[in-house]
């Protein structure tokens, strides 16, 4: 679940797509789940530094050109 959450996170904070379309392409999900998720993991990124550092090299590996 939590990987799942990270990558709805990222999609969230590196694409301008909306919720719906994130939703959809997690399998069909309803967009309630994304907000829920981006949610979690903001609160597990204070509290994980293991975390926050797996999310940040995610980040880097996505937006490197």
């Amino acid at each position: 679940v939590v990987p799942r959450q990270c990558a709805m996170y990222l999609a969230r904070e590196l694409t301008d797509h909306p919720l719906r379309h994130i939703a959809d392409y997690f399998g069909g999900r309803n967009h309630s789940t994304v907000v829920h998720a981006c949610n979690k993991v903001r609160r597990l990124l204070e509290q994980d530094a293991g975390l926050r550092q797996q999310i940040n090299q995610a980040r880097r590996s996505l937006t490197q050109n």
